[in-house]
């Protein structure tokens, strides 16, 4: 399971695949890693998902538990426990979080668990009411069991599922055209073995997976940013 979130002061882009951490500069290029998710938030040995609050403070997600860490330069534990009682109004079927993030078009952080996604009001400490709903019913496009998503300082979404990646409008909240493209076509580097293999087991795939990953955000970053 990968996880992405953007460190706004430092332009640092930091992607999680388990207990592993890759860093991209504000360049996108990548200048550190793998690291262990430990090295950088003390306790945790891998992650499902994460997302930084508007505060600053970065919040983890592993099976139904949640971490706060105060952020990337004091990485000091300041909260943690249940979901359930963290995000209340969560389906009491959740069994993790697969990705979350804060969408700039209202401010809300986003929930997603399997095919379904809650709306969460920070300020209030719960689900939004109305919620759960299926992520094709609003996210026109994208599909459900997403890997990661994140929004860039372009303000463009970008959701991550098996071995392709869709690019959000936000106006019409619908995948844009041309959306879904294959991690394995852009990633030019990764022979095309490796690529074929991704859902083999073994080390070696597994790994080249995460490089293909950290790969395909500097092209596509580079491609529809600059």
């Amino acid at each position: 399971m990968k996880a992405v979130f953007l460190d706004k002061e430092t332009g640092t882009t930091y992607i999680i695949n388990n207990d592993k951490v890759y860093l991209l500069n504000s360049k996108l290029v990548l200048t550190k890693g793998p690291i262990e998710l430990q090295s950088l938030f003390p306790g945790m040995e891998s992650a499902d998902a994460v997302y930084r609050r508007t505060d600053g403070k970065i919040v983890l997600f592993k099976d139904t538990k949640y971490y706060v860490y105060y952020s990337i330069r004091n990485p000091r534990q300041v909260d943690s426990g249940s979901i359930f009682s963290k995000y209340r109004g969560l389906s009491n079927d959740v069994k993790k979080i697969d990705a979350a993030f804060i969408w700039s078009g209202n401010g809300r952080t986003y929930l997603f668990s399997g095919d379904k996604y809650f709306r969460y009001d920070e300020w209030r400490q719960s689900i939004d009411s109305n919620y759960p709903r299926d992520i094709s019913q609003n996210w026109k496009g994208v599909p459900g069991n997403v890997d990661a998503v994140f929004e860039w300082r372009n303000g463009k979404t970008y959701f991550f599922q098996d071995k392709n990646y869709y690019r959000l409008n936000n106006y019409y909240v619908k995948v844009e055209d041309n959306y879904p493209r294959s991690i394995a076509k852009i990633w030019t580097q990764c022979s095309s073995d490796l690529v074929g293999g991704v859902e083999n087991s073994g080390f070696l795939v597994k790994s080249s997976y995460s490089l293909l990953f950290i790969s395909l955000i500097s092209y596509f970053l580079i491609a529809y940013i600059y």
